[in-house]
């Protein structure tokens, strides 16, 4: 998701929200925690399929579809 993309940063500056499309012109939405770790990802995929990924602080994910990868 990085060839064309915009972010949205907290007050320091740091980025939060990156919402662009890979080189395929795929796009997706990117959250990110004040360390910059990924915390939520949603995509659709160049064939159309959609993805949903949540990361919690304490390591668990939650990914749907459940394939994923």
């Amino acid at each position: 998701m990085v060839p064309r993309a915009w972010k949205l940063g907290d007050e320091n500056g740091r980025p939060r929200a990156i919402l662009g499309a890979d080189e395929h012109g795929a796009p997706g939405l990117l959250l990110v925690d004040r360390k910059g770790q990924p915390r939520a990802a949603l995509r659709v995929s160049p064939k159309d399929d959609a993805s949903l990924v949540l990361e919690g602080q304490d390591g668990e994910v939650f990914r749907a579809p459940s394939s994923v990868q």
